[in-house]
């Protein structure tokens, strides 16, 4: 009897003791609130011009997510040009410096009503500073370089365009901004979870987890309770855009349908490689495969360089000599570098080292001139999310072979007026299948598999159509204040 009393006593105390930390915390929440909003409100000026941000902490980069920035940016620029535009950045860079960045990268000319914040708690989201929970303790950290973003600039509309959804309900609840957010890669996916919950083992799931049941169910345990967060937070956006049909499909099923996520495909500079010739230039005994992307575990090139070898093999040894694979690609860190040093070793090991070469960070038009000689276009990664790299090989006359699945599945290799713009594997062997299969083909077949795919990709994914469709889905929020 005693010990049931002494039960009761305990539940009750811990019951009580919740409510009231649970009590504090809202107050706390309450008056973090009022206190950034009196703040704002305070640092708002009544008469001033709308003020647009972009949360990009890494905006000096070339890469496809800084395309969609600076394009982004100016399509705005060119359809409200009214608007004040700032970028959030922890880059160490001038504006001067980075408008001519962005001019010789990507060819935009931005109009100078731009700003730049400069951030000092770029350590808060660098994923060298946790070793363990990576994702988890990155997305807390925004949470905190959110904090000093607000503080040093008030923006009414606050754009994410690098993928930290723990910002958006951050400026949608303590500043009243308007909120977009646009995703080229979920943080946590329904493929993520169902490889964990497979137990394979691969570049984002160490095999130390993999072989243990009680890892695993703990790693699950982890990215579901992350990806219930992740929803909440996303759910907050008011307007949701992604960059292809794959990356809808996980958004919705992470975030929840009423997330009304919607597909703006990123710019593609499509122009500049439609200009080569469909007719290869090089001798025609030469056979080309050439592959382009950086060099990331997840890109899979062994695959590609296991495909080639097997194609090789199903060749005369005469044939075998006019044959060659070029890697052509950039590298993040020293990682990477050793990543490319274990690609020369297999293909070495294959025995086709004199048929492989690789091509580090090459300028465009050494990649323009690798590409105008190409045959073939490789692209191996699974459940890769969109693909640009396979569009600028479409574009640029190659026979497209991609992986079935993802973007190049869903968006990018499909049939074009009814006819093929390219192919589509799931292995090794269907790569080496159909590297041999356009081997085969006649140079009339390729060319009108070249061209449909040309025209296919210069009508789906250039840049005037991603900024058309960009001002189009977002029009309801700029509406919202240039109508009031």
């Amino acid at each position: 009897m005693l010990s049931n009393q002494i039960a009761l006593f305990l539940l009750q105390l811990v019951g009580i003791t919740v409510l009231f930390l649970t009590s504090l915390l809202t107050l706390a929440f309450l008056f973090y609130r009022y206190r950034v909003r009196r703040y704002v409100t305070r640092h708002k000026s009544i008469n001033r011009t709308l003020r647009v941000a972009f949360f990009h902490p890494y905006c000096n980069g070339g890469g496809g997510g800084e395309r969609v920035l600076w394009q982004a940016i100016n399509a705005i620029q060119l359809k409200y040009p009214n608007v004040s535009c700032v970028v959030y950045t922890c880059e160490d860079v001038s504006l001067s410096e980075l408008l001519d960045n962005v001019s010789r990268a990507f060819y935009i000319n931005l109009l100078p009503n731009l700003e730049l914040i400069y951030l000092e708690g770029v350590r808060y989201i660098e994923a060298r500073s946790y070793p363990r929970f990576t994702i988890l303790l990155q997305n807390l950290g925004s949470l905190l370089l959110a904090h000093e973003a607000l503080h040093k600039f008030q923006p009414d509309i606050f754009v994410d365009t690098i993928g930290y959804a723990f910002t958006i309900p951050y400026f949608k609840y303590f500043a009243s901004s308007s909120t977009c957010c646009y995703v080229h890669y979920p943080t946590v996916s329904t493929d993520m979870l169902e490889k964990v919950k497979s137990q394979k083992g691969d570049f984002n799931n160490d095999t130390k987890i993999s072989n243990s049941l009680v890892l695993t169910n703990l790693k699950l345990i982890y990215y579901r309770l992350f990806a219930y967060v992740y929803g909440w937070a996303g759910r907050k956006c008011d307007v949701t855009l992604v960059n292809s049909t794959w990356t809808r499909g996980h958004i919705s099923a992470i975030w929840g349908h009423n997330s009304n996520a919607q597909i703006v495909y990123p710019p593609c500079d499509t122009i500049a490689f439609a200009g080569l010739n469909l007719t290869r230039q090089r001798s025609k005994d030469r056979y080309i495969v050439c592959s382009l992307g950086q060099f990331r575990p997840e890109k899979n090139h062994a695959c590609q360089i296991r495909a080639f070898s097997t194609f090789l093999g199903s060749l005369t040894e005469e044939e075998r000599k006019s044959c060659e694979l070029h890697l052509i690609g950039s590298c993040r860190d020293q990682g990477d570098l050793d990543r490319v040093q274990e690609l020369c070793k297999l293909s070495g090991g294959l025995g086709i080292r004199d048929n492989v070469s690789f091509h580090i960070k090459i300028p465009f038009h050494e990649l323009l001139r690798c590409l105008a000689m190409s045959d073939v276009g490789m692209h191996t990664m699974e459940n890769e999310h969109f693909g640009i790299s396979l569009v600028e090989m479409m574009a640029a006359g190659c026979v497209m072979i991609g992986h079935n699945s993802g973007g190049p599945r869903l968006d990018i290799v499909r049939d074009y007026e009814g006819v093929k713009t390219g192919f589509l594997a799931d292995n090794e062997a269907e790569f080496a299948d159909r590297l041999k299969e356009v081997y085969l083909m006649d140079c009339e077949e390729r060319q009108s598999i070249c061209k449909n795919a040309r025209n296919y990709v210069l009508d789906k994914f250039s840049i005037e159509t991603f900024e058309k469709e960009f001002i189009l889905k977002t029009e309801v929020i700029f509406d919202k204040y240039l109508q009031s």
